[in-house]
Parts: C-alpha cells; structure tokens; sequence
C-alpha cells in the first residue's frame, strides 16, 4: 500500500515538474475519460428516440460535440442536452488548455 502511494505521488510529482505541460497533460487525460463517458452515457439516453443507435454514433456525437463542431441533430433527451452542454463547455476549456500550452512553449523558446 505503501509503495502504491509513492508511486502515485511519483508519477504527480514527475507530471506537475512543468506547470503548463503538467496542466495540459491532466486535460487531456479529463478529455478522454469525458469522451468515454459521455459516448457510453449519451447512448443510454438517446438509444431508441433519437438518431444515436450504435456505439459508433455515440463517440462520433460525443467527438464534434467535444471539438464544437456541429452534430447534425441535437439531442432529445434531457440528459442528452445535459451531456451536449457540458461536453461545449469541456471543448471550450481543452481549447484554451492547449492555446496557453502552446504560448508557454513559444515564450520559453524566444526567451532562451
């Protein structure tokens, strides 16, 4: 148990070592565990009443939903418009996460 800790607390201290990257390395890995929950979510409310049937519509739905594009039907559900919104909030965060990752590597690079 012990040794399951430090290993934790090695692998945190190893990904915060870099602020920004730590921070665009935790959104990203929110990013997806958001796409494969909401894939999984999002066909448990809209399977059978909407135009989301399969496994694959569910992730391709969750994926432009996530990157803000457009879905072709909104969702019928309430917990499917619940997803929908908080899956365009999470794409405008991974949006802005990976905009200042970027600024960070272009202004250590020009003050080097």
């Amino acid at each position: 148990m012990i040794k399951a800790v430090k290993s934790i607390n090695d692998i945190f201290t190893q990904t915060f070592k870099n602020k920004g990257e730590g921070i665009f390395k935790s959104v990203v890995i929110l990013s997806i565990l958001l796409v494969i929950i909401s894939s999984m979510l999002i066909l448990i409310f809209e399977k059978g009443i909407g135009v989301i049937n399969t496994a694959n519509d569910a992730f391709w739905w969750t994926v432009y939903t996530l990157l803000g594009m457009d879905y072709c039907q909104p969702p019928i559900s309430i917990g499917g418009k619940i997803i929908a919104i908080l899956l365009a909030l999470a794409g405008m965060t991974l949006l802005g996460s990976f905009t200042a990752y970027l600024a960070e590597i272009f202004f250590n690079n020009k003050k080097q």
